[in-house]
């Protein structure tokens, strides 16, 4: 991972440069010693870490170290393309979800020597599931193939892991908090379905089973779906859906942090305060919200060395639900739109306020042809005449 952590931003050049520059002085440093015969450059192993840290390794640090290698005319050991998937799933099995345990080395130690020998190289295929589905809880064992919710796995990550070939679903079947502590959890590059209602079986109600994000983040790695599941959240906590395609379904419900906290924020937005290539687009068709609801939400401060930008189009659609917020234990409605306002009035629960739709109506159609008279006569005046 020797690279990795000394990227305070990867659009940052002198970052780069600072950490090609450090490269190269610890190979003339090891040059330099009459008991080294001969040193490599290496590349780091696949970061179970956010988009920017995947893209450092995999990106811009790989690219360095190439660079580095050929400059200074030593080997480069490009273990990285080897070991990737194996990674990909097994670093979330560790104590850490970070860092390999002993065991988790061999691939690494197989790839290494596989490049210096010339000999092939033997890939180890983490565990998979072919039952379509894998139980998850926090009383469960990573030492479990997860496949009845008798025998459930420990880790999330390491159950959608478990369905990285076809797919499938993972049933929270019972409480489940995060097994590390103060570390984020990032799902492995699969897609499925997340829930406790599986078989006619609701195990919110058989076995209390919630998932809890605890006061860290989640970051999703490929297409799922939440449905039927309850989502115990702390002051800090966020699931981030790094540009994939993520629904929220029936049956969500999510606590929220206490508003008392000075570090909650209760909010949903399309993107935040970090940078975004290409269009990001948040669809809400139902459901109440205990939140604002942003396009582009910011908390806290961006102390970057680059200033945050966002190259592409932000949409955020509200086809229908309740956003609104809390406060003093009244219900403020915040995000509506007049004319989904006039729709909600008109279709709501209430017939008789089907005539205050209407006048509201009235009032939008009178409101839009003054606009559009005012904008005309405008325009006439500018006219000149040829």
């Amino acid at each position: 991972m020797f690279g990795t952590n000394d990227f305070p931003c990867i659009l940052d050049a002198e970052s780069g440069n600072a950490v090609s520059a450090a490269l190269e002085d610890f190979v003339n440093a090891y040059q330099s010693l009459d008991s080294v015969h001969r040193v490599y450059i290496q590349t780091s192993i696949k970061q179970s870490g956010s988009a920017a840290q995947v893209q450092i390794a995999d990106g811009v640090l790989r690219k360095i170290q190439r660079e580095t290698a050929d400059r200074l005319g030593v080997t480069l050991i490009d273990q990285y393309p080897l070991t990737r998937g194996y990674y990909d799933v097994m670093l979330h099995v560790t104590d850490d979800g970070l860092h390999p345990t002993d065991a988790g080395t061999e691939p690494l130690a197989n790839a290494v020597f596989s490049i210096l020998t010339g000999m092939e190289y033997i890939v180890m295929e983490p565990p998979v599931s072919d039952a379509g589905v894998v139980y998850v809880s926090g009383n469960g064992s990573n030492d479990n193939d997860g496949a009845t919710p008798n025998a459930p796995v420990r880790s999330i990550t390491y159950a959608a892991g478990l369905l990285r070939k076809k797919g499938g679903t993972i049933v929270i079947c019972g409480e489940y908090t995060p097994p590390y502590t103060g570390v984020d959890t990032y799902m492995p590059e699969t897609s499925g379905t997340i829930t406790s209602v599986y078989s006619g079986v609701d195990y919110a109600k058989t076995n209390g089973a919630h998932l809890g994000i605890s006061a860290r983040y989640l970051y999703l790695n490929g297409d799922y779906r939440f449905e039927n599941l309850e989502i115990h959240s702390a002051a800090s906590s966020v699931i981030v859906c790094n540009f994939h395609n993520v629904a929220f379904g029936i049956g969500i419900q999510s606590t929220v942090a206490d508003p008392s906290d000075s570090a909650a924020s209760n909010c949903t937005s399309v993107t935040g305060m970090n940078n975004a290539y290409g269009n990001c687009t948040l669809i809400i068709n139902g459901g109440a919200f205990a939140s604002n609801v942003f396009a582009v939400m910011r908390v806290g401060k961006n102390e970057m060395p680059v200033p945050a930008e966002i190259f592409g189009n932000v949409n955020l659609v509200l086809n229908g639900g309740q956003p609104f917020v809390f406060q003093n234990g009244t219900t403020i409605k915040t995000t509506e739109m007049l004319a989904l306002n006039i729709y909600n009035t008109f279709y709501g629960q209430n017939v008789n306020s089907r005539g205050t739709a209407q006048a509201k109506a009235v009032l939008f159609f009178l409101l839009v042809a003054a606009i559009g008279l005012i904008q005309l006569r405008a325009t006439r005046k500018k006219e000149v005449q040829q």
